[in-house]
């Protein structure tokens, strides 16, 4: 015999509740807004005085930014616009354009292959925030030179190899994005083990430096792969919209030459 079914009663809100945005319902019509303050802050003042870099940094952390950290966040945005083509993310953007996907899925498609990426973002700032009080040379010096690529990147998130060396552009954005910004210290923290880690062939990955900025920003872990795949989608998008209307032959495709794949031994074979 089963039991009656029973009430959950676990006291569900009434609506949606948020602290970010504040709307008042218009006179005539409550369905539509008349107003609207993101917290506390008019929006269509905002429309007309703020930038985009202190109202993306408003919705994320509940106060407009000081000059300083509105700079480092700008400077962080636009390091960030476009992974670039080298990157999977694009890749699969720019196929998807080719392949007369419709618009509408493109940026999706291309957020879907950054998502296992951003999602290394909040390990990488918990490792910076454990760290960020040691010795750099001490931490690079206690890597054996014989450490596989996998190695590297779990004993150091946000830092390891790629194509077998360091990441020189990554290099580039940090000490970009740093540059004249005294309260950067995860930043400068990961620019020293970044060229202590040289003799193992190491150093900055892009998941690291965004890491490191949204700390000095004072960002939560959780914020970093929503953050890391926004900043990112600019690019990917423009890519994807590039390739589209143009015909598959577009996109580079391997010749027999240059197509390799693991073959697999037969049951008969030892």
């Amino acid at each position: 015999m089963t039991e009656p079914a029973k009430s959950r009663d676990e006291g569900f809100a009434a609506k949606p509740l948020t602290r970010i945005w504040l709307e008042t319902a218009s006179a005539s019509n409550p369905y539509v807004a008349d107003k609207a303050h993101c917290h506390g802050y008019d929006h269509l003042q905002m429309v007309s005085g703020a930038s985009f870099a202190a109202t993306l940094f408003l919705l994320f952390k509940r106060e407009l930014p000081t000059p300083e950290a509105e700079r480092l966040f700008e400077r962080l945005i636009i390091a960030f616009v476009n992974p670039g083509p080298r990157h999977a993310a694009v890749r699969a953007a720019q196929t998807a354009g080719a392949g007369k996907t419709d618009p509408v899925h493109i940026l999706p498609i291309g957020l879907s292959v950054l998502g296992g990426e951003a999602g290394s973002v909040p390990l990488a700032m918990q490792f910076l925030a454990k760290t960020v009080r040691q010795d750099p040379s001490e931490i690079a010096h206690a890597m054996p030179h014989d450490i596989s690529d996998v190695e590297v990147e779990s004993q150091l998130p946000g830092f390891g190899r790629c194509f077998g060396g360091a990441d020189v552009w990554s290099a580039n954005l940090a000490h970009s994005i740093s540059s004249n910004s005294p309260s950067t210290n995860f930043l400068h923290w990961g620019c020293t083990l970044h060229e202590r880690l040289t003799d193992h062939k190491a150093g900055w990955l892009r998941t690291g430096v965004f890491a490191a900025a949204l700390l000095d920003l004072g960002f939560p872990f959780r914020a970093g792969a929503v953050l890391y795949q926004l900043l990112n989608a600019p690019g990917i998008a423009a890519h994807g919209l590039e390739m589209h209307g143009l015909p598959r032959t577009a996109m580079p495709f391997l010749d027999d030459a240059h197509y390799f794949t693991d073959t697999m031994p037969s049951e008969n074979q030892s």
